[in-house]
């Protein structure tokens, strides 16, 4: 099996299939990693505790960047394992770089591979450091296990560039924004395209707000309690903006408009479009045939 991905659902699909018995290689791009446990707790407790989620989306230099950045290798297990890729190559698991295409049968992998796990380990080394400044700054070194660091990557020389496909080593392939054709039996795709731009429903539909997607507000937006304090922020902003009273009507009916408390003056819900006026058509006179009219009173009189 070739799984295209590894991020946080790459790895334990990766983990999950090698451990069942079927070989699996796993096609490597840009990831994050990440331990399940650092200094005698967990990674989150420490990114909560750090700061590092409550970063702002106003806090980065380029928060288009920031908002593409794959999730963190993480994964819950009883044994509150780490997924990364040395336990998975200490399993079995054999990585490719990134799926660069595939052409007449044969799977293309990029030769980044340990540009990429690199790059990964320098965050990883970032990451630490600002744990270990945080927990020096607050007194906590006392009272956790003293700093440690991860093993670097290891990383297969030479990488594998390509895989033929039509030998039946493959017989599936798993991933994420994966659209490949092929013509033989042996070899099925599973193509799981990722939604498209959600901004412009949000401009489609007026009133329409969007919770839960990475780094919306803060780094941790698309996590549990991230979607709350944005759901919070956002309740706050909206009635500090908005006070909604509604319009006077017979009882039933729906009020399409607001009054502002500050000022008393009526102005329309934002929360649905304006309605389109009504055109009203009026029938248009016909011209009028004596001749078929004297014929019609000539037969009603006989």
């Amino acid at each position: 099996m070739l799984v295209v991905g590894a991020s946080a659902t790459g790895v334990q699909i990766a983990h999950e299939i090698q451990r069942s018995g079927r070989p699996v290689t796993l096609a490597v791009g840009e990831h994050v990693r990440g331990p399940r446990e650092y200094r005698g707790r967990d990674i989150h407790w420490w990114m909560e505790a750090a700061g590092v989620l409550d970063e702002r989306y106003d806090e980065v230099d380029d928060i288009v960047r920031a908002r593409r950045v794959p999730s963190m290798q993480l994964a819950g297990s009883p044994e509150r394992a780490t997924f990364d890729l040395n336990a998975l190559t200490g399993i079995g698991v054999r990585l490719a770089g990134r799926l660069a295409g595939i052409r007449d049968g044969r799977a293309q992998f990029s030769g980044s591979l340990r540009n990429k796990c690199e790059l990964a380990d320098l965050k990883l080394g970032r990451l630490l450091d600002t744990i270990d400044e945080w927990a020096t700054a607050n007194g906590l070194d006392d009272s956790v296990p003293p700093p440690q660091r991860c093993v670097p990557t290891t990383v297969p020389d030479p990488p594998l560039l390509g895989l033929d496909l039509r030998s039946g080593e493959i017989r599936t392939i798993v991933g994420r924004r994966v659209s490949a054709r092929t013509t033989h039996g042996s070899t099925w795709t599973c193509s799981m395209q990722r939604f498209g731009p959600t901004r412009r429903w949000c401009r489609r539909f007026p009133g329409m707000f969007l919770i839960g997607m990475p780094f919306l507000r803060r780094r941790k937006s698309s996590f549990i309690d991230g979607a709350r304090d944005d759901a919070q922020d956002l309740a706050i902003e909206l009635a500090a903006y908005w006070i909604v009273k509604p319009r006077p009507g017979p009882p039933g009916s729906r009020s399409t408009a607001t009054r502002d408390g500050k000022s008393g003056r009526r102005r329309r819900c934002r929360c649905r479009p304006p309605a389109r006026p009504r055109t009203i058509r009026r029938p248009v006179a016909q011209p009028v045939d004596e001749c078929a009219t004297e014929g019609a009173d000539a037969r009603r009189l006989r």
